[in-house]
């Protein structure tokens, strides 16, 4: 049973440059991208109802957000703390909310100064004891996949230079100057297998979109994207034990996301997969089911897959590895774009994009099926 599917649309979206020092305050950083994702779907904040908050560590809420943007009323609210996992939880907690009447019209929205003022976190605890850093343990995981598969350093290399081959048509992309393989291989040592150029930007902004219900949305400004399906942080075997998988995303919510959606790998058009390393972005090709486990390494060789006009165009923006970082939000954004041919007549576009694929940071993960 699917009581959203098709009920809720994205109507808007918004984002602030991607910036290595903002100069403004998260709370700054969202207002701007709330306002523009409101007024992207021609309303206004007096029309909005509700706002959901997705935030780390920055001293923001969405009640604060709210009065900033003058919104007289809010019918419904959320703020929600954690990682990268948040950021498609948050779409379709927002969207339940509205399928259930709680209101009509909210905006979901992160917005953070990781560069400037936010940088590394510790991670403590559960699967990540002994480690300071996410690189560390993801690191271990694509050592993992190295030794159970034969994946190689360059298969890794190869995700890095297609996304950003991707962000060099991206005028709002952080970095845009092409690389080749020698390059990816001459850039230092983080955390062995990964490259600095294996790792996302660390940057400030902030991303929003404006959900609705599928009937009004018909009436606003922008061509509507609806939501099919998602999972919010949902979690698996995988997850409490997750340094003897290579596997990072839950097999058990990937299946229930297909299950929900009625629609499969084969249908997506495009993905936008959570790409804080490029071996994020490899093990979710295997997980969702693009290829086979272990085929992830030979599905993105030569990048002629995973570029645009291939068979599977993923991060089409240049991703958190190459556009900007703030989890997962910027790539609804991109996938909304996507699916309202706002590229059409040029090579970023997606041609005949009708499903998309985005997806939050595995293990638990979120993850959301959208459609034209």
């Amino acid at each position: 049973m699917n009581p959203i599917k098709d009920q809720v649309a994205i109507a808007g979206v918004g984002q602030t440059p991607f910036t290595r020092n903002s100069g403004v305050s998260a709370l700054s950083l969202a207002v701007m991208s709330a306002r523009d994702a409101i007024a992207d779907a021609g309303l206004t904040p007096k029309d909005v109802d509700g706002l959901i908050l997705f935030y780390s560590n920055e001293p923001i809420s969405a009640e604060r957000i709210a009065a900033n943007l003058g919104i007289p009323e809010l019918r419904w609210s959320l703020n929600v703390a954690g990682g990268g996992n948040n950021g498609g939880g948050i779409v379709i907690t927002a969207a339940a909310a509205i399928a259930a009447g709680l209101c009509n019209t909210v905006v979901c929205l992160h917005a953070i100064n990781r560069r400037s003022t936010g940088r590394v976190v510790r991670s403590d605890g559960g699967s990540w004891t002994g480690q300071t850093a996410a690189v560390q343990g993801f690191a271990l995981r694509a050592q993992r996949h190295m030794y159970e598969y034969g994946t190689r350093q360059e298969h890794l290399g190869q995700i890095a230079i297609s996304v950003r081959k991707h962000a060099s048509m991206n005028p709002l992309a952080m970095m845009r100057d092409p690389i080749t393989m020698e390059e990816y291989h001459n850039s230092r040592w983080i955390t062995s297998p990964f490259h600095l150029f294996d790792c996302c930007v660390e940057s400030d902004g902030g991303a929003a979109c404006l959900l609705t219900s599928a009937e009004r949305a018909r009436d606003l400004r922008q061509a509507p994207v609806h939501i099919v399906a998602g999972v919010a942080n949902a979690r698996g075997p995988e997850t409490t034990d997750s340094l003897r998988h290579s596997a990072i995303a839950s097999s058990t919510s990937t299946q229930l996301l297909w299950d929900r959606a009625g629609v499969g790998p084969r249908d997506m058009d495009f993905a936008q997969f959570y790409d804080c390393f490029t071996f994020t972005l490899l093990a979710q090709l295997e997980d969702y089911g693009f290829c086979a486990r272990g085929e992830g390494g030979p599905f993105v060789e030569g990048g002629h897959r995973i570029e645009l006009g291939g068979e599977l165009p993923v991060n089409t923006s240049g991703g958190q590895l190459s556009e900007g970082y703030v989890r997962t939000m910027g790539l609804i954004n991109e996938a909304v774009r996507q699916l309202r041919h706002e590229y059409a007549g040029t090579p970023r576009q997606v041609a005949n994009a009708n499903f998309g694929l985005v997806t939050s940071a595995p293990s638990p993960t979120s993850a959301l099926v959208l459609r034209r």
